[in-house]
C-alpha cells in the first residue's frame, strides 16, 4: 500500500520520515497533521513543536503563524500572549503602537497588514532565489545542462531588495515613502536603496 513510502515507524499516513505520525509528509515525530518538521503538532506545516494550529515556527501555540512560543492567537512573535500579532509577553490585546522606522507609529500590525502601504509592498515579489532556465543552445552544448534544465540563482539581500524596488510602479514607490515615520537613511541601511 501507500504506507510503504514511510521511512519511520508506526505511521498511518504517507511519505513520513519521522515516527508515530498520523498524517502525510512529516519529518518530525508524533504529528496529527501534514508537512510538519516539528514534533507533536496537531495541524499542518509546523516547524516548531507541540502546536495546535498551522504554519507555526514557534512551539506550544494554539493558533496559526506564530513565531513565538506559548501563544493563544495568530501571528504572535512574543511569548504567552492571548491575542493576535503581539511581540510582547503576557498580553491579551494586539500591539496598538508598533514601531515603524524605529518610532511608534500609532498603528497595530493588523492595521498595517490592512493598509495601502502593505498592499504596495506586496505588488512586487521579494526573491532571494530564482530558477533560471538554460537556453536551447546551452542545453544542446552541455548534456548536464540538458538534464538539469536550469540552475538556482541566489541573490544577496540587497540584490533582492533592488529587484523588488525595480519591479514596483512609481505609484507604489510613492506609497511606500508615505509609510508613517519613513526615514530614507534607515530605508537605505536596510534595503541598500537610496531615495
Amino acid at each position: 500500500g501507500l504506507n510503504s513510502t514511510n521511512a519511520g515507524l508506526f505511521k498511518s499516513g504517507n511519505w513520513n520520515s519521522g515516527n508515530n505520525n498520523d498524517g502525510d509528509i512529516n519529518s518530525g515525530n508524533k504529528n496529527i497533521g501534514n508537512m510538519n518538521s516539528g514534533d507533536r503538532n496537531n495541524g499542518n506545516t509546523n516547524s516548531g513543536d507541540n502546536n495546535n494550529g498551522y504554519w507555526n515556527s514557534g512551539s506550544k501555540n494554539v493558533g496559526d503563524a506564530n513565531s513565538g512560543n506559548i501563544n493563544n492567537g495568530d501571528g504572535n512573535s512574543g511569548i504567552a500572549n492571548k491575542c493576535d500579532f503581539s511581540n510582547g509577553v503576557f498580553c491579551n490585546e494586539d500591539d496598538m503602537n508598533i514601531r515603524i522606522f524605529n518610532k511608534p507609529s500609532g498603528m497595530s500590525l493588523r492595521d498595517f497588514y490592512g493598509s495601502r502601504y502593505w498592499r504596495a509592498m506586496c505588488r512586487a515579489s521579494f526573491n532571494l532565489t530564482e530558477w533560471i532556465y538554460y537556453t536551447d543552445e546551452e542545453k544542446a552544448a552541455d548534456p548536464v545542462k540538458l538534464k538539469t534544465g536550469g540552475y538556482l540563482k541566489i541573490y544577496t539581500y540587497e540584490e533582492a531588495w533592488a529587484n523588488w524596488w525595480a519591479e514596483l510602479s512609481e505609484e507604489d514607490r510613492k506609497i511606500i515613502q508615505e509609510i508613517p515615520n519613513f526615514d530614507p537613511e534607515i530605508f537605505k541601511d536596510i534595503t541598500g536603496i537610496e531615495i
